[in-house]
């Protein structure tokens, strides 16, 4: 098992010294604070430096915003593991860093949504944050979601897409005073039926929920709760 982690690593580049210096055990850590094995840990910790361009040195980062994540949220590093499969891509698409799906994700599980089911429907939201149809397009309309010249608030002066605190922020601004069947009726629109849930569960959460989520994840390292896992007798 410990073989096979490392070797996951290995392709996931990280080289042998960063390895040793501490990337294994970062890994180590993750897969006892979430309770998966280490070729679990280190696979999913592969995928995040892979689909984010990061390095070997960024590892201790990344398991300590899964570790976080997870302990902040209702989600787990294996559900955190499947929604980052199905909407990672998109969100390193989108130019978000890896820290904005950690964000993502866990705002996500703060309404029930976790998973591979928050992964499809973070991919489709983050698709449609330019509309491209006419309904959309109305729909960001009456969501007051357009800019004076007419382009995405979700996307800044220099054409890249917002972060996901902002993104959040302007979700609930724009929905805020409306009815429910109204605010279903717009975002459905607006996104589709897929993204509807990720773009309520960040309307929900606003700059303040992502904000309090920022704090709860950077509180917490992997190491932290694999220590708190392997107290007392159980452990």
């Amino acid at each position: 098992e410990v073989a096979q982690g490392l070797t996951e690593l290995a392709k996931g580049g990280v080289n042998v010294a960063d390895i040793m210096a501490g990337a294994a055990a970062a890994t180590l850590d993750l897969a006892t604070a979430g309770e998966v094995d280490l070729a679990t840990a280190s696979s999913i910790t592969a995928d995040a430096l892979n689909l984010f361009h990061l390095k070997g040195e960024d590892v201790r980062n990344v398991v300590d915003q899964i570790a976080g994540v997870a302990n902040a949220t209702t989600t787990d590093v294996g559900e955190f593991a499947m929604a980052m499969s199905m909407g990672g891509g998109a969100a390193a698409v989108a130019a978000l860093d890896f820290h904005d799906l950690a964000l993502a994700i866990g705002a996500m599980a703060e309404s029930g949504l976790k998973g591979s089911d928050a992964g499809t429907s973070l991919k489709t939201m983050l698709l449609n944050l330019q509309p491209t149809t006419k309904d959309a397009k109305k729909a960001f309309e009456e969501l007051n979601l357009v800019t004076a010249d007419g382009k995405s608030k979700f996307v800044d002066a220099e054409g890249a897409i917002r972060s996901v605190r902002d993104i959040a922020d302007l979700l609930q601004e724009s929905l805020d005073g409306m009815t429910e069947s109204d605010r279903l009726r717009l975002l459905e629109k607006a996104f589709g039926t897929d993204a509807l849930r990720a773009a309520g569960a960040l309307a929900k959460e606003g700059a303040e929920g992502i904000d309090k989520l920022i704090v709860a994840m950077d509180n917490v390292t992997a190491s932290d709760v694999a220590a708190g896992k392997m107290e007392g007798w159980s452990g």
